[in-house]
């Protein structure tokens, strides 16, 4: 199979938006392969909230609490 290498970078809290309301949410970046740059966006509890793929204008978010 195929290996690509990537690289994750921690940016720490940073302002965004979840389910179109403001949120500062944890950013981690990870780039390289075929999609090039994915932003992952963590809440305070560790759990994955959102992710972007821009070459692939890909935005996914975690449904609100009901």
């Amino acid at each position: 199979g195929r290996r690509d290498v990537l690289t994750a970078q921690d940016l720490g809290v940073e302002p965004t938006t979840l389910n179109r309301d403001p949120a500062s949410l944890r950013h981690i970046i990870v780039s390289g392969g075929d999609n090039r740059l994915v932003h992952v966006w963590l809440g305070t509890d560790g759990r994955l909230t959102k992710v972007e793929i821009p070459s692939r204008r890909l935005v996914v978010e975690r449904a609100p609490a009901s």
